[in-house]
């Protein structure tokens, strides 16, 4: 894993997708929480697509990113599943 790509590894399983990679009915799963790190998202994505082989992500920005990978992200989704989650998706909103 390319250093400091990942703030987060949350989740990492190998299982039987909805995406099928080409031959083989097993692929990746990964969901990890990024920050400013869009240089090396590129790279990553390939790299674990054809490799691991990836095939679903959910993937979430921190709140304090000042980048977004929209775009990135775009260039994928024809090929991986791509999940985007926000705060709301994970964090409860009762106020303390």
């Amino acid at each position: 894993i390319i250093a400091g790509l990942l703030s987060v590894l949350v989740t990492l399983q190998l299982t039987t997708s909805t995406v099928q990679a080409e031959d083989s009915s097993s692929s990746f799963s990964a969901c990890l929480l990024t920050m400013d790190d869009n240089h090396y998202l590129a790279e990553w994505l390939a790299y674990h697509y054809h490799v691991m082989p990836l095939r679903k992500l959910i993937i979430t920005v921190d709140p304090r990113s000042e980048t977004s990978p929209d775009e990135i992200l775009k260039r994928w989704s024809n090929k991986i599943e791509i999940v985007r989650w926000t705060d709301a998706d994970f964090i409860e909103t009762t106020h303390y």
